[in-house]
């Protein structure tokens, strides 16, 4: 499986857009698989690895996905970081100290038209189809 991502880092394939996300497993407290089927029903796993900071909102079950997105953290949109670090006391500072201390970092996102926004810090990302957990592209700074 070959994942591509537009120039500004969405999620272009595998086709996410209006699928499912289902479910959440951190393991170990640095790696974080996130379950979730396209609109065909076909289940992935998002694999993120390092994981630093990490935002869910809104998990409903049955959440229906909008856009899936993978930038480095320096080139992230003010308002995924903002979500990411939503209320935290020190809002701005965070977001400063996140660029400044990781900058070989990506900030992960995704976004629900229905439930969870999901914003995560991490140094790679890799998605799988859950069917065949050998299928797995990588993408990270290396």
């Amino acid at each position: 499986m070959i994942i591509e991502l537009s120039s500004d880092g969405a999620l272009q394939s595998p086709d996410l857009h209006d699928g499912c996300f289902y479910g959440i497993v951190a393991e170990n407290g640095k790696l974080v698989k996130l379950l979730v089927r396209d609109h065909h029903e076909k289940p992935y796993e998002i694999v993120l690895g390092n994981v630093g900071s990490m935002n869910v909102t809104c998990f409903w079950g049955g959440d229906i996905i909008l856009d899936v997105s993978l930038l480095p953290i320096g080139k992230a949109p003010p308002h995924m970081l903002k979500a990411l670090f939503q209320d935290r006391i020190t809002e701005e500072d965070k977001i400063a100290e996140a660029v400044a201390k990781n900058p070989r970092q990506y900030l992960f996102a995704l976004e629900s038209s229905y439930g969870a926004d999901i914003y995560a810090t991490c140094d790679k990302m890799q998605i799988r189809s859950d069917t065949n957990k050998e299928d797995a592209t990588e993408v990270n700074d290396s």
